[in-house]
């Protein structure tokens, strides 16, 4: 997910599928969505999946032989303060296992930033 500076509802969404072990990508695509949820500490799913899951489905129906075993997402999943981040969303829509690999350590259960 990357977001405009010059417009900050603007936001691009982006899905590369790689090949296992080699991976070599093997599809990739992108799309611009116009976010019209405003940002809340610990809700950025509601910000952003609307712009991921159409990625997902468009793969589904174009290219279903290559629609991926997991997904590793750029956001928390079940280490987030509710126990279900954006990756644990992305998940459950699409029927797909994920992962979340997020760049904000939070502090939950014994973890933080000097233990991880």
């Amino acid at each position: 997910m990357s977001f405009s500076k010059v417009d900050e509802e603007l936001i691009c969404a982006g899905l590369v599928v790689c090949e296992f072990p080699s991976m070599k990508i093997v599809y990739e695509d992108f799309q611009f969505y116009k976010i019209d949820v405003p940002y809340v500490p610990g809700f950025l799913a509601f910000r952003e999946l609307p712009a991921t899951q159409p990625l997902i489905e468009k793969l589904r129906k174009t290219k279903p032989e290559l629609v991926p075993q997991v997904v590793l997402v750029d956001g928390n999943g079940i280490l987030h303060p509710r126990e279900f981040g954006l990756a644990s969303h992305l998940g459950v829509v699409t029927d797909i296992p994920s992962i979340g690999v997020g760049k904000t350590v939070f502090a939950l259960d014994g973890i933080n930033k000097v233990r991880v």
